[in-house]
């Protein structure tokens, strides 16, 4: 028995699986688990992308992630503090630029030059404002027995 090496058009994949996205920013947000994740993100790169074209209706769809610089990013770390949000909110922002930059260049192995953006200073991360400051390792407070 002899099996076609193209299946039948009623055994095809759809259509996004023959044609798998490479912008950048489709590629991260498909890569994040639930759909309020994705939309959280997309809510943070549609308005990185109103910053960098000051477009009030421009989405982060299309845009060259891979042209951008460290000039870029801190130029954007800068506007979202300007805009008086939290640590935390901003940081969230810089994540999403962080990983679709990430996308970007993955994308372009032949293109160097994106940077990660930094944090913004007097962020806490998400496991210190749950449970406080980290402790060091070892136990090296309370509890220790010294041999």
């Amino acid at each position: 028995m002899d099996v076609p090496a193209v299946p039948a058009a009623e055994q095809r994949l759809p259509a996004i699986a023959e044609a798998p996205a490479t912008d950048p920013y489709h590629v991260y947000l498909d890569s994040l688990a639930s759909a309020e994740s994705r939309r959280t993100m997309r809510g943070c790169l549609d308005r990185i992308a109103r910053v960098l074209t000051g477009d009030e209706a421009v989405t982060g769809a299309g845009m060259p992630w891979h042209l951008l610089r460290y000039e870029h990013t801190v130029r954007i770390r800068t506007v979202l503090t300007e805009q008086g949000w939290s640590p935390a909110y901003v940081n969230k922002h810089l994540v999403a630029l962080r990983r679709v930059l990430k996308e970007a260049l993955a994308a372009r192995p032949d293109q160097r030059g994106g940077v990660r953006p930094r944090r913004r200073p007097g962020a806490r991360h998400p496991h210190q404002a749950a449970h406080g400051p980290a402790r060091p390792a070892g136990g090296g407070g309370r509890g220790a027995v010294g041999v």
